[in-house]
């Protein structure tokens, strides 16, 4: 048995270099380039990629890069990243893609869509216990309830929920970007007192 687990070790870290390796590679091809071009280039290395992390990761990259200039490409490659985390069944990574849905639509303003997608993403991330990601989409959620319907109320719910995540992982940035969304939605209802007492408490 102990020879055996030896063995299994050897194969994951054996495993790891190679996504380590393949990661550096693709990381130092594209360093220079920016915008399209660097999104032209990940999309021409797609299908040469072997690896299925590398691919996610690659299509995460791609995605992350055309929220700056197309949201509708950045749902798209989106959807194929979910597609193949999914084939995967690597939960973190559905979770990942079904929070990228979620952001393109709540960028379009289509609140059914984004929730849908962030509520997706938040059962698989308290799931497998990501408390960073679960804080990360509360917030998430209650920008999109203020910033699309103006439920101020349910919006303070979601950062409030947010914040206790936060700080269970005692993250001070994401800690401080829940006191600001806190701030700023009561700054939105013009309850001052309280917007500025959550802005003191987030610095």
């Amino acid at each position: 048995m102990k020879k055996s687990s030896q063995q299994a070790n050897k194969q994951r870290i054996s495993w790891l270099m190679t996504v380590m390796i393949a990661l550096l590679f693709v990381t130092t091809t594209h360093a220079q380039k920016q915008g399209q071009a660097l999104i032209d280039s990940l999309v021409k290395e797609l299908p040469k990629i072997q690896n299925d992390t590398l691919k996610a990761r690659t299509y995460k990259r791609i995605e992350e890069e055309y929220f700056f200039i197309d949201t509708d490409k950045a749902l798209y490659y989106s959807l194929l990243g979910l597609k193949h985390a999914t084939k995967m069944l690597w939960k973190r990574g559905i979770a990942v893609f079904n929070s990228a849905l979620g952001r393109g639509y709540s960028d379009k303003g289509q609140y059914d869509s984004c929730m849908y997608f962030y509520k997706k993403a938040l059962a698989i991330q308290k799931e497998i216990g990501d408390k960073w990601n679960i804080a990360s989409t509360l917030n998430n959620m209650g920008a999109a309830e203020q910033n699309i319907i103006s439920n101020f109320l349910k919006a303070t719910y979601y950062y409030f929920e947010g914040l206790k995540w936060a700080e269970a992982v005692n993250d001070h940035y994401l800690i401080g970007v829940c006191y600001d969304n806190i701030s700023n939605v009561y700054l939105a209802q013009k309850i001052h007192q309280k917007a500025l007492k959550y802005a003191f408490e987030g610095l």
